[in-house]
């Protein structure tokens, strides 16, 4: 069989990817809602969290949207540091957690850099509630389908974003980006070069997210009308860790200027752009 005969008979396989415009996110936390209705998350679990953050000195002060979900890194921490291998990258590029392995020992949370991790303590919302705990997460179904059917709770694990996998199964788009009232989000595939996300990858005003401290998230960012070094300034006040986690919680995104881009030939890149 011929190199392009074999080729064309193997399995397509797509490095999915996301894209934020900084320029239209209007900061509404929309996606943080729809993130958390879709993936039923306990109390203090979020996994699209909106940092406002203020950029200059007064009178010339603007501030700035900058959304953090999981970046799915090309060199992920969080899976090096797994003693258990719970914690993987597929081959669509998505960093994900394998409940059944997953052992609670949160050295992951405390590897991202990101802060986008979250460990399920089993809290609940009230009981007033109604309905608030009687549809299961996504998780739950995953683990049913090793479990015979049965539904189980992924308590006592680690929970992260995953671009909404089940979603994708099914042919639609993340909640977030379904959900996003400005249209700041695109989502696609990076091996289609015709797709949106792959020519925004090219456009020479992103830039990468913490990009100094190797993870590869192929997360590029530009901002119209603010300095990189008014960036990195806004971003030098960190949130103290939560659940041990990393040093960027809920703001304090260290943002780093990429003069030279290029696009991710693995993995998913996160892009955020304007």
């Amino acid at each position: 069989m011929s190199e392009a005969t074999k080729s064309t008979t193997e399995e397509y396989q797509p490095q999915w990817a996301m894209v934020i415009d900084l320029q239209k996110c209007v900061g509404c936390d929309s996606c943080t809602v729809a993130c958390k209705v879709e993936n039923r998350t306990p109390p203090g679990v979020s996994y699209n969290v909106v940092v406002e953050e203020e950029i200059g000195v007064f009178p010339n002060v603007r501030r700035v949207n900058i959304p953090r979900p999981c970046m799915q890194c090309d060199n992920p921490p969080c899976v090096t540091v797994c003693p258990v291998n719970a914690t993987y990258k597929g081959d669509d590029g998505i960093v994900a957690i394998d409940a059944e392995r997953c052992i609670g020992c949160r050295y992951c949370i405390t590897a991202c850099p990101y802060g986008a991790r979250s460990f399920d303590f089993g809290e609940t919302y009230a009981d007033e509630m109604q309905g608030a705990n009687e549809v299961q997460a996504p998780e739950w179904g995953m683990l049913a389908e090793t479990r015979g059917g049965v539904w189980d709770t992924p308590i006592g694990t680690v929970r992260k974003c995953t671009f909404c996998q089940h979603r994708l199964g099914r042919g639609e788009e993340p909640a977030c980006c379904e959900t996003c009232i400005g249209d700041a989000r695109y989502f696609g595939d990076l091996n289609d070069p015709e797709s949106k996300v792959s020519q925004l990858v090219a456009d020479s005003r992103a830039f990468r997210l913490k990009e100094e401290v190797g993870t590869e998230p192929a997360s590029t960012t530009s901002v119209k009308g603010a300095s990189c070094q008014r960036l990195k300034f806004a971003a030098k006040m960190r949130c103290p860790p939560r659940q041990g986690g990393g040093d960027l919680q809920t703001r304090g995104m260290v943002v780093n200027h990429s003069s030279h881009l290029r696009s991710a030939s693995t993995g998913t890149a996160f892009l955020l752009f304007a």
